[in-house]
């Protein structure tokens, strides 16, 4: 009795599980069964099957296929870490720690340089004998001082303090 074979059709099978159709294909995926030939199943087979399957599943033991899944994505995010870590070290990639501090020594440099603004041009106002001169003058050590903030070599000093200061 241990050999005999209960033939079913996929509907009986279904019916007998409770599932449906996609679901049944799903374990025969899984390899929990094959079919005997095209829509025939062995019930003596599939039914303990997907018992064993069902109690594996719901006691927290994972299936190979989340174990699969699982190491798929700690095997991406590793990958994903050492991506970064390389953007680093080529200077691609900076920390958020790094970016907030660049971004505040550029903001405090931005700012000091237009607070020496009126300090500058006070002196060179006094000659002056029209609106449009003084605008002028204004306006021009306005555009110096934000050439002098464009420039990169700025920015690279507060970068270099930072890598400085940061990694140590």
């Amino acid at each position: 009795m241990e050999n005999a074979k209960f033939e079913v059709s996929n509907a009986e099978l279904c019916a007998l599980l409770g599932v449906t159709r996609n679901t049944v294909k799903e374990y025969v995926k899984l390899g929990l069964f094959s079919p005997l030939r095209y829509g025939v199943y062995d019930a003596a087979i599939a039914v303990p099957a997907v018992c064993a399957h069902l109690r594996k599943t719901s006691s927290g033991v994972p299936t190979s296929a989340e174990t699969d899944a699982d190491r798929a994505r700690i095997i991406k995010a590793k990958a994903e870490m050492a991506e970064m870590e390389l953007a680093r070290q080529k200077g691609e990639l900076w920390r958020k720690d790094h970016v907030i501090y660049v971004f505040g020594g550029q903001m405090t440099l931005t700012r000091a340089r237009l607070l020496s603004i009126p300090t500058r041009v006070a002196p060179q106002l006094l000659g002056c004998q029209t609106v449009a001169e003084i605008a002028a003058k204004v306006q021009n050590e306005v555009h110096d001082a934000l050439n002098e903030l464009s420039e990169p070599r700025a920015l690279d000093d507060i970068a270099r303090q930072t890598d400085a200061s940061l990694d140590a």
